[in-house]
């Protein structure tokens, strides 16, 4: 069906023996500024994204010197405001990587969906480490924090960067 289509495309003619029509199909006026719309909603996003997780590994970089500078106790030495802004933060972040991913998947464009789910990935990642640090206060779940971190700000800096096909 394909070497047809692609066939007829060549020959100039729009529409196949059975009346298929073969032209791509075209985006109205409405259908274009929606989706540039969607786009500029993404940008913001990524730019808020970005901006948060600044902020959020700013809180983690105060809250864990805070806790080396005092008690050995994780519970005893965080000042409970200082903890209570970074937790919200990230339930702030994941909340956020879920509105961009939704946005991306709208858009129906691999090179927003991808880095958008990649995103999510890292923000589970130092979520779940997060959620392990306070359980057992290991500098492995510290670290992985930080890993997450990094491959969720990579890319969200990433959206939208590739080149269209």
């Amino acid at each position: 069906m394909k070497r047809l289509v692609s066939r007829l495309r060549r020959q100039g003619r729009r529409r196949d023996d059975v009346g298929v029509d073969l032209r791509p199909p075209e985006m109205t006026a409405g259908a274009i500024v929606a989706t540039q719309r969607r786009e500029r909603r993404l940008r913001r996003l990524r730019v808020a994204m970005i901006v948060g997780l600044g902020v959020q590994v700013c809180l983690g970089m105060a809250n864990n010197l805070w806790l080396h500078q005092t008690k050995p106790n994780l519970r005893e030495a965080s000042p409970q405001g200082l903890l209570s802004a970074h937790t919200t933060m990230a339930d702030v972040l994941v909340a956020l990587g879920v509105w961009l991913l939704i946005e991306a998947i709208r858009l129906r464009e691999s090179r927003y969906v991808g880095p958008a789910a990649t995103g999510i990935a890292g923000l589970a990642l130092a979520f779940a480490s997060g959620e392990a640090y306070w359980a057992t206060e290991s500098s492995g779940y510290s670290m992985s924090m930080t890993i997450g971190f990094a491959i969720a700000s990579v890319s969200y800096a990433l959206i939208g960067r590739q080149s269209r096909r």
